[in-house]
């Protein structure tokens, strides 16, 4: 019989974003679920352990369409925003120390 233990990975956190490159410090590890626009504004969504404490900065580039796509980085999102005006496209650079 499966045991009825249900234990919870991680925690879902919300990350505002502006616009280029930035550092989002975050726990090591964390995984990059989804990108959205809220308030206007690009946001990301990461399962994070909450008994980790936040010492890595994950490198995440927001990019406008038309730009360069970053070399070596995983795209994580496009995001729409002001009613479609605008968008930008999120990708995830790597944890740094």
């Amino acid at each position: 019989m499966p045991s009825k233990d249900v234990r919870s990975v991680g925690h879902i956190w919300k990350f505002e974003l502006g616009m280029g490159y930035q550092e989002v410090e975050m726990p090591p590890g964390a995984k990059l679920l989804h990108v959205a626009e809220q308030r206007n504004r690009p946001t990301l969504w990461a399962a994070c352990d909450p008994m980790t404490p936040a010492t890595m900065r994950r490198m995440v580039r927001v990019v406008m369409t038309g730009e360069p796509e970053p070399a070596d980085a995983q795209y994580v999102g496009t995001v729409i925003l002001e009613g479609g005006d605008f968008v930008v496209h999120v990708y995830d650079e790597g944890e740094k120390p």
